[in-house]
């Protein structure tokens, strides 16, 4: 690795270096600039083959703008450096490892705090299968953050390298030595043997149906290694196609025009998603190539235009994921072949790679992934306003009983014109007994055989009256019925035929 320029007094050049023959990593630092502002830290001279100026572009637009989540420490993106580039050949293209940072701590040039860091890593035209991606990804992620310090401060050495900004002497040594420890951990794979495996272009008779988007919702505590295994699935279906693509990132920047991005969110921010776009759980995510291919709407390649591929070439096995170890070591891995096993404890345990094989199953029906998600969300919030109607339907109706059967004032209901009527009692009886009256009258005799012909001869009993009540009785409506009159005493006449008559 050889400096070429340096910092200049007078108008920023960012220091930029040539690779030896033996190199393959391009290593792109970008932030900001003590005395400057954000620009390019440290990189390679461009160009320098197989790195061309094409590859810089595609890659610069998504130094810029890629922001870790909120409540993350890392944005980590896997970009695609040969879109647009008319002598690419899938598989052989450029690909990039890019991880945006936020230096907890530190200022930029306008004095606002925790300015961007973006560290990058690209190859060009290497082999690049689902294992190599994973490993990689990993091997990247303990070397920039091998500990939870550098995880809340973003970088340690970017508070070094701050320091030493100004210092023309020491900054070309510093920079130099921080790409070199990376180049030391790094896997570096083969030159390619990949091919078109998947292509957009449908068989006779279908329509091509190729999502402009693809959202993947993982939960919102899930770890690098999960993320990286889910990513690593999709890039290796990706790079042996001929889709358009620009991007897999799970940071919140906005997408690379000109293809189809791969967005992983996490699901506490997975209801802000258009319903346009080809929307799946991490764990819905297939682990067969073919099935994650149709998910992009692409198709196996015709046999005449499929590689032999290699399937047995011996790879490096990627690094354990360690979280205290800062990956400075890459001794003791020996080679494995393509059907070993990577252990990811986002799965819970050892999970298979994606394998590749030379016979493909037959294309099986694109199952409607799309607003699952959404359907759910909305569920959700369709019983809550259910129930938030029904507890204001309950309220009412105990209103309206309430106000129906609530007491009121006696003198409300009664006409000013009507006349008063006296209180009905509650414990009135509702039939009025007549009283009894006690005569004193003289016992009246049996009348004999005449006095029975008479017909003014009235016979009483015998009647006691009740003392008067004090107050006056309540009196309810009667029902029509047939009262009995109240008997008065009769005077008694005067019996011509009886002798003992006085």
């Amino acid at each position: 690795m050889m400096d070429v320029t340096s910092l200049s007094k007078r108008q920023y050049h960012a220091p930029t270096y040539r690779l030896e023959p033996d190199e393959a990593w391009y290593h792109f630092l970008h932030g900001n600039v003590p005395g400057h502002e954000i620009d390019f830290i440290y990189h390679p001279e461009v160009p320098q083959k197989p790195l061309t100026r094409q590859h810089v572009n595609h890659l610069v637009g998504l130094l810029k703008f890629i922001e870790p989540r909120q409540g993350m420490a890392y944005a980590f993106a896997i970009a695609n450096l040969s879109l647009g580039d008319s002598q690419f050949e899938p598989g052989h293209g450029g690909v990039a490892f890019v991880f945006g940072l936020r230096i907890k701590g530190a200022y930029d040039h306008a004095g606002r705090h925790d300015p961007p860091f973006c560290h990058a890593a690209a190859l060009i035209d290497r082999h690049l299968d689902a294992e190599t991606i994973y490993g990689v990804s990993a091997q990247f992620y303990q070397k920039l953050l091998p500990d939870e310090e550098s995880r809340v401060e973003g970088s340690g050495w970017y508070h070094t390298y701050v320091a030493n900004a100004q210092n023309e002497d020491a900054l070309p040594r510093l920079l130099r030595g921080y790409v070199q420890d990376f180049a030391d951990v790094l896997y570096t794979p083969p030159r390619s043997e990949l091919a078109l495996r998947w292509t957009t272009e449908p068989p006779p008779g279908e329509k091509a149906m190729v999502p402009r988007r693809m959202v993947v919702v993982y939960p919102d505590k899930a770890d690098f290694a999960t993320l990286a295994y889910g990513m690593a699935r999709i890039a290796a279906v990706l790079i042996e196609s001929d889709l358009r693509w620009t991007a897999i990132s799970n940071g919140r920047e906005p997408d690379i025009a000109g293809g189809m991005a791969v967005r992983f969110v996490p699901r506490r921010e997975a209801d802000n998603e258009p319903e346009d776009v080809v929307l799946l759980y991490l764990e819905q995510l297939p682990e067969h190539p073919a099935e994650i291919a149709q998910l992009f709407g692409m198709y196996p390649a015709r046999q005449s235009r499929l590689p032999e591929l290699r399937v047995n070439i011996p790879l490096a096995a990627p690094a354990p994921l360690d979280e205290t170890s800062n990956g400075a070591s890459h001794s003791g891995l020996g080679p494995v072949v393509m059907d070993a096993v990577v252990s990811t404890p986002g799965f819970g345990g050892v999970v298979g790679v994606v394998e590749k094989r030379e016979t493909f199953d037959a294309p099986l029906p694109q199952r409607d992934l799309v607003k699952e998600l959404k359907r759910k969300e909305r569920k959700q919030s369709a019983a809550m306003m259910v129930g938030i109607a029904l507890l204001v339907l309950v309220f009412g109706v105990f209103a309206l009983v309430w106000m129906v059967r609530a007491p009121r004032d006696p003198d409300d209901m009664v006409d000013a014109g009507a006349p008063v009527q006296p209180a009905v009692s509650a414990t009135a009886p509702r039939q009025t007994v007549p009283p009894t009256v006690k005569s004193n009258a003289p016992p009246v005799q049996a009348p004999t055989t005449a006095t029975a012909a008479v017909p003014d001869a009235v016979v009483v009993p015998e009647m006691t009256v009740a003392p008067a009540p004090t107050t006056a009785p309540t009196v309810k409506p009667m029902p029509t019925t047939k009262s009995v009159p109240t008997a008065k005493p009769v005077p008694k006449k005067k019996n011509p035929y009886d002798e003992g008559w006085e």
